[in-house]
């Protein structure tokens, strides 16, 4: 995942957050599975058209779905471009695979409200679960990036060594056993010789 799709996701967010604010709880949460269910419908037929369109002309659409508030900003946050002369919400091949994950927000979302309908102990509960989720996603995020950035290093150290001169070896004796090395001798220094 990276910092592309992270900023996606809170956008997605921070507009499902608005429906959920100035929405009726129970109508938004029919709205919001229908939307789960058109979305999943995208990520199990990706490449027919016919699930990749959202006709805004559809008795049900229009009545359960587009009749929530912010709903066409929750459209184009996860994608979709405004078709006007066919009337429907189009996502285009570009942003497919940015839907994927907004589809798993989209379920925490409708486990939320759901929580939130039941009692406030169970949306209490959900809120710390989905806290802790997205803390999670952020920290595998963070370290992934780190070790992308890690491995981006050694590859430039890599080349980088590649083209540096090669270090000049003194030569020395080949010895049978052990290193290969230079003794006194070798170099000139008698060390039985008395100095003066």
């Amino acid at each position: 995942m990276d910092s592309k799709q992270l900023y996606l996701e809170d956008h997605f967010n921070e507009q499902i957050n608005k429906m959920l604010e100035e929405n009726h709880p129970t109508q938004l949460l029919e709205a919001l599975n229908l939307l789960h269910k058109l979305f999943d419908n995208i990520a199990k037929n990706p490449t027919e058209q016919k699930f990749r369109s959202i006709k805004t002309t559809n008795a049900k659409l229009k009545q359960s779905l587009f009749s929530q508030q912010h709903i066409e900003d929750v459209l184009k946050a996860a994608g979709f471009t405004y078709d006007a002369i066919n009337e429907c919400w189009v996502l285009p091949d570009q942003n497919l695979f940015s839907l994927l994950p907004l589809i798993g927000e989209l379920k925490m979302a409708i486990d939320l409200l759901q929580a939130n309908l039941e009692s406030p102990e169970s949306y209490e509960k959900q809120l710390e679960l989905q806290k802790r989720q997205r803390e999670l996603k952020r920290s595998q995020h963070e370290k992934q990036e780190k070790e992308d950035n890690l491995k981006k290093q050694f590859d430039y150290d890599k080349q980088e060594r590649k083209h540096m001169d090669k270090a000049k070896d003194s030569i020395a004796q080949q010895r049978q056993y052990g290193c290969n090395s230079k003794t006194f001798k070798d170099i000139g220094v008698d060390l039985n010789a008395k100095r003066g």
